[in-house]
């Protein structure tokens, strides 16, 4: 995200929260969790009006709706040679336990609740894409994108477990090779493929013929 793209995410969110906060009242949206602060273990309560008290009572607000975060990294496959993974994992808070996950997670910032838990997953997917890639070539990687994500997304069943989390989808969407000349290579490798399946296939014509 760019920077002007997270200011106007800022200001925005400071304009809803003028509108739906008052002197006297705490409003969250249906897809919101609002959650009183001071009171020990956490209540959380999806949407609704919650009063202030002339505002002694302070409450944080956090998403309740699906997170999508995207990931790229650089890896080296089983013949170490370079690959750029591109990927993103969509995910929320377990609606059946929230309360695990605001006892786990970061979110603590009323700008951005769940930038500190982007950021980590992000991290974790980096790192779990590298250890499925090393045992990969170049063809398996372009082939079995699926199965990268089939793998990546198994890794992070505990931590759907642990932070109280629901992973919903996790998908590779391109994967690039790093090296100018490799991929030149393969591309070569392709045309010449094409070509003896195109010869194989005229000169069967002409016996048949």
């Amino acid at each position: 995200m760019s920077k002007s793209e997270n200011e106007y995410g800022v200001r925005d969110s400071v304009r809803r929260l003028k509108k739906l906060s008052g002197w006297s009242y705490e409003t969250a949206l249906p897809n919101e969790y609002l959650v009183r602060m001071g009171t020990g273990k956490p209540q959380p309560i999806l949407g609704g009006r919650r009063l202030r008290l002339l505002g002694m009572r302070k409450y944080l607000r956090i998403p309740a709706s699906v997170q999508t975060l995207e990931f790229a990294t650089d890896n080296a496959n089983l013949h170490f040679q370079g690959l750029g993974i591109e990927g993103f994992a969509a995910w929320q808070i377990d609606a059946k336990d929230p309360v695990r996950a605001l006892t786990t997670l970061d979110l603590f910032d009323e700008q951005d609740p769940m930038g500190r838990t982007n950021h980590e997953l992000r991290t974790i997917c980096v790192e779990a894409v590298r250890h499925v890639i090393a045992n990969m070539t170049i063809e398996d990687a372009h082939r079995k994108k699926e199965e990268i994500a089939r793998e990546l997304k198994k890794q992070l069943q505990q931590v759907e477990k642990s932070w109280g989390i629901v992973i919903h989808e996790v998908g590779i969407r391109s994967v690039k090779v790093m090296s100018r000349s490799v991929f030149h290579a393969l591309q070569a490798k392709y045309r010449d493929e094409l070509r003896l399946e195109s010869q194989r296939i005229e000169l069967q014509t002409e016996r048949q013929i």
